[in-house]
């Protein structure tokens, strides 16, 4: 039995249906979690066409709390839950491939790699196997394993949005879990406002967000590296930072807006008494 669960804020309503179509015959339920979207109204209309349950929330409790509340809801009855985000889709055949692997028990998280749509890009692993062990995976198209998802204690709401996948990730091996991913499988999947752009002799993904998102990001970040520092490898996160501060020096016509609110959020996670962060 598998659940798929979504969580929407102000979804474009097209691409949320395309995303719900390509996994309504793939799963046994769709549950919604809608963070107060300005279009709630919309989204509760579509559930009703599709049959599709719908937990709205009155305020936005962030992408941890959704999944949680979807998880909660579905009440012990599914083996596996697909978290999807509202603009992913689906082959029609992913859960079906996903269950391939999941009579290996200690595989607690079932992922795939993804095209990104603007970019028009397929993923490539270098790997000729269909699939590997791996350290991380992102929200979407995570199939989750539902006691694997209590054993980790489900996602830390004090991340509220991002990375709360990379944490989730990390308390999933912390209690003898795998990651597996499939190198088969790729999915469609939009990340924020990307394109490509070149430094030198390279070229980089470059990610546009709203000052709100990155000023979220920016408290997730140092909380992460709060949690994790001396514990797990972070030298790609610390990486990641630079390119981040870097690329939009280069190339963000709101260079000092996004730099000024990306600084006040690590300020924020620094904030954080330590016996606030989650006991490891």
């Amino acid at each position: 039995m598998t659940l798929a669960g979504v969580v929407t804020y102000n979804p474009d309503m097209a691409r949320l249906e395309l995303a719900l179509r390509s996994v309504r015959s793939q799963v046994d339920e769709i549950i919604i979690a809608d963070n107060h979207s300005s279009n709630a109204d919309e989204i509760s209309r579509l559930c009703a066409q599709m049959n599709i349950s719908l937990l709205r929330n009155a305020s936005n409790v962030g992408l941890a709390g959704a999944l949680n509340q979807i998880f909660r809801a579905s009440d012990n009855r599914y083996d596996w839950v697909l978290t999807m985000d509202q603009d992913s889709v689906f082959p029609p055949d992913y859960v079906q491939k996903a269950m391939r692997y999941a009579d290996i028990s200690e595989v607690g998280l079932i992922c795939s790699g993804y095209r990104e749509s603007n970019l028009k890009k397929t993923p490539s692993y270098g790997k000729s196997e269909p699939w590997q062990y791996v350290k991380r995976a992102i929200t979407s198209g995570a199939v989750v394993r539902f006691a694997a998802y209590e054993a980790a204690g489900g996602y830390d709401e004090l991340l509220f949005t991002d990375y709360v996948d990379f944490d989730f990730s990390i308390r999933l091996r912390q209690r003898g879990y795998r990651i597996l991913r499939m190198n088969d499988t790729p999915f469609e999947h939009e990340l924020g406002q990307s394109e490509t752009k070149r430094f030198l002799f390279f070229r980089f993904r470059f990610t546009r967000h709203s000052l709100v998102r990155e000023e979220l990001i920016g408290k997730s970040m140092v909380i992460f590296m709060r949690l994790y520092l001396g514990k797990e490898p972070l030298w790609k996160d610390i990486l990641s930072i630079c390119k981040y501060f870097l690329l939009t020096l280069l190339y963000d016509d709101k260079r000092w807006a996004k730099i000024r609110v990306r600084l006040k959020g690590m300020r924020d996670g620094f904030k954080i008494p330590g016996e606030s962060l989650r006991k490891q």
